[in-house]
């Protein structure tokens, strides 16, 4: 199951803001650029959350899956369009515009920044970019003047895409899938299998990374979806497997202990994790869904424990696919989807309060008339400024359009 796409099940839209911590007052965040003039707006005890405007390429298939906020003056939303090219959109303070990026066809699923010059996102090529029947790795580096194609690694003869990137400390991560089909002819290599890949500074290159159980190599699926990096260097990295045989998908969870990857837990059950933030090496958060309701886990240094998610009205399904957290004053937002009885979809958001030790869940606007909307990704810089970005359609199986949300939080 790939990350972020929310056409067949993009990582569920989770947005998980954490409350701002005592003693930062309201009257700062009431400062935001984005409040001046809302499209629309949803306030909760938590917070409120509003529609900023974003462009689009033409008027067909636009979305965003990756969000990077730098500053309260500088953020970056990568994604696609029906132009088969990568689409960039930067936040100056004041308005969202498109910038151009490197001439190429496929499409992004992530951005991470380091700082202002130094951003990192991923994706996959088109196929026919390569007259080929695979996809390629995609990745591409802003230096605080252009976007750039950087180098990256394939393994060959197979389908590459990546999902989503981390960096910090000169470090970047970068995960996601290759597909070998059911020709796969190694008992321990499943048909769709994890994908690592480490910058080191210089260049780019395919770390090893493990699988999960593997009961038929033939059917058997591993995709990891996100990862972050902790203030230790550890990384961790989530997402989604499956044995091959009679038994239903499970979640993955991985870990980087400095030298190597290793399988830290996955549990059966019909379970997918989409997104994963550490807060700090012993305060990791991942989030997902499972059997049509939210899906929250966290680290403690020690072990992963189930968290308990708000409740949500009977009838419908419900999963986050992305989170993020700003160390500085320990707040958390998940973001994803909420899909009803009749398959239609809406933003969804939820909030971890440090004071009280529990998940809000937030209420969220959608644009008007619109048929169907999901957040696929979120960001919050150190200041706790955050943005969350997805895809808006007017009507089932109508043109996408992006969607991007500003959240203002306070204490609850």
């Amino acid at each position: 199951m790939s990350r972020r796409r929310i056409i067949v099940a993009c990582v569920a839209l989770v947005v998980v803001m954490g409350v701002v911590a005592v003693g930062v007052s309201e009257a700062r965040y009431g400062r935001l650029p984005w409040n001046a003039s809302p499209l629309a707006a949803s306030t909760s005890k938590c917070g409120a959350w509003r529609i900023v405007a974003s462009p689009n390429i033409v008027a067909a298939d636009n979305t965003l899956q990756g969000v990077a906020v730098i500053s309260r003056t500088d953020a970056w939303a990568v994604g696609s369009s029906y132009s088969g090219k990568p689409l960039f959109e930067h936040w100056d303070g004041t308005t969202w515009s498109i910038v151009p990026g490197p001439n190429v066809y496929g499409g992004l699923s992530a951005v991470a920044a380091a700082s202002a010059t130094d951003i990192w996102a991923v994706g996959a090529y088109s196929a026919i970019w390569y007259n080929s029947a695979y996809r390629r790795t995609l990745i591409e580096h802003y230096d605080g003047t252009s976007w750039a194609v950087v180098p990256s690694p394939n393994v060959p003869g197979v389908d590459n895409a990546l999902q989503a990137v981390a960096v910090a400390g000169g470090t970047a991560w970068a995960v996601g899938s290759t597909t070998h089909g059911e020709a796969s002819s190694s008992p321990q290599i499943p048909s769709q299998a994890t994908l690592i890949e480490r910058w080191d500074g210089a260049r780019w290159s395919i770390v090893p990374s493990p699988n999960g159980p593997i009961v038929d190599h033939t059917h058997a699926q591993d995709d990891l979806s996100s990862v972050t990096i902790a203030a230790d260097g550890d990384a961790w990295a989530v997402g989604y497997m499956y044995t091959g045989k009679d038994t239903s998908g499970a979640t993955l969870i991985e870990h980087w202990d400095g030298t190597r990857w290793t399988v830290m837990a996955y549990s059966m059950g019909e379970a997918a994790l989409h997104a994963v933030t550490a807060v700090s090496a012993r305060d990791v958060w991942a989030a997902g869904g499972h059997h049509g309701n939210p899906l929250l886990l966290h680290w403690d240094g020690s072990r992963w424990n189930e968290v308990t998610s708000p409740g949500f009205a009977p009838g419908t399904s419900n999963s986050l696919y992305a989170i993020t957290s700003d160390p500085a004053v320990r707040a958390v937002v998940a973001v994803g989807v909420q899909t009803d009885s009749d398959q239609m979809q809406r933003t969804l958001a939820e909030a971890w309060s440090g004071t009280t030790a529990a998940w809000n869940t937030l209420d969220t606007p959608d644009p008007a008339n619109v048929y169907m909307d999901s957040l696929n990704a979120v960001s919050a810089d150190a200041a706790g400024d955050v943005f969350a970005v997805g895809t808006s359609n007017v009507s089932r199986g109508g043109a996408g359009a992006t969607l991007i949300e500003a959240y203002v939080p306070v204490p609850c």
